[in-house]
């Protein structure tokens, strides 16, 4: 993959499975880190209540947006076609439903849902939550996925302002994925 990004914005992992690229004023402390663009190979559903991959959940962007249609507490706001650097799939954006409260709190937080997990040469868990917003690009990529994530946490930035005036729609505009 290939991108490029405007002044103020780093790579703060770039590892085989997992990239994610913030603006530098965008502090990734605390329980809900930062706001960001995460890119993954092979995300997988996860289970609700453990840190392991759903049985019997495809990998294609279908198949997962099928099941996140299921996941209790789990708002899509949006669901698109979409396209991102040569390879094509589905765009979803997430909330947490405001009534939402975890039977199997995730790190003693109630108001969460589990949304990716790694599966393979990714690695991670993540989750959104009461102050997130999220836009998760699912595309189909040689018979699994590339996810594209973008989290906005609110006390940064709305999701509409963090992909505008922030400037990470152009940064994913710039992906460029080999085929």
């Amino acid at each position: 993959m290939t991108y490029t990004v405007p002044e103020g914005w780093a790579n703060g992992e770039d590892l085989p499975g997992n990239m994610l690229l913030n603006r530098l004023g965008d502090l990734q402390g605390g329980v809900w880190g930062g706001s960001y663009i995460g890119v993954y190979q092979n995300v997988r559903a996860p289970e609700l209540c453990r840190e392991y991959p759903e049985p019997g959940i495809g990998t294609s962007s279908k198949e997962l947006t099928e099941w996140y249609r299921t996941v209790p507490g789990l708002e899509i706001l949006r669901e698109v076609p979409a396209s991102v650097g040569g390879l094509s799939g589905i765009a979803l954006d997430f909330r947490v439903s405001d009534e939402w409260r975890s039977a199997c709190p995730i790190g003693g937080v109630i108001h969460a849902v589990p949304v990716i997990i790694g599966g393979g040469v990714s690695y991670l868990h993540h989750v959104v939550g009461a102050p997130i917003e999220m836009r998760l690009f699912l595309l189909d990529w040689r018979g699994g996925n590339v996810a594209v994530e973008v989290t906005a946490v609110s006390e940064q930035h709305s999701l509409t302002d963090y992909l505008g005036e922030a400037g990470a729609e152009a940064v994913i505009g710039s992906f460029r994925f080999r085929p």
